[in-house]
């Protein structure tokens, strides 16, 4: 098999080029979800309304695998890991003991970064999609910072 997986999924069965699970997995399930939330003018509105002030997208979590994966199951240690880096220090095991809030993290990061404060709608974003507000934090930070997210800091 091509992927490593199986090789019931690849799409370039004939390819000499190997294509990787990532690669697969990413085009046949996660780019659709990602495009849909995206560009989906709804959305994106609402989207708009529960972050005003950012520049990353509310819905996109689904940008890539791990984004989502860590965004949707462990979003305490995402919104840990963006707190840590807005801190400037290095992580430790009892930061992930005791993980920060999705609203705290969101307070800090528009005070460092100069984002209009809106506790209002932070506090229903954060209600109302805790994995979407971990992801964008992430993202924001990044693209503030010139590099890509990391959602996930563990201590050295």
């Amino acid at each position: 098999p091509f992927c490593g997986c199986c090789g019931g999924c690849c799409k370039n069965r004939n390819s000499p080029e190997p294509v990787s699970y990532r690669q697969v997995r990413k085009t046949t399930m996660v780019e659709p979800v990602h495009k849909f939330l995206t560009e989906n003018e709804g959305i994106k509105n609402l989207g708009k309304k529960f972050s005003p002030g950012y520049e990353e997208p509310f819905c996109g979590c689904c940008g890539s695998w791990d984004d989502c994966l860590l965004s949707c199951f462990c979003s305490p240690c995402v919104s840990t890991s963006t707190k840590i880096q807005l801190d400037n220090r290095e992580s430790t095991w009892f930061d992930f003991l005791c993980c920060a809030g999705a609203y705290q993290t969101r307070q800090t990061n528009r005070a460092q970064n100069s984002i209009a404060y809106d506790p209002t709608m932070d506090c229903l974003a954060s209600c109302l999609c805790g994995p979407c507000i971990v992801s964008q934090e992430a993202r924001e930070l990044a693209k503030k910072k010139g590099g890509k997210p990391e959602f996930l800091k563990l201590p050295k």
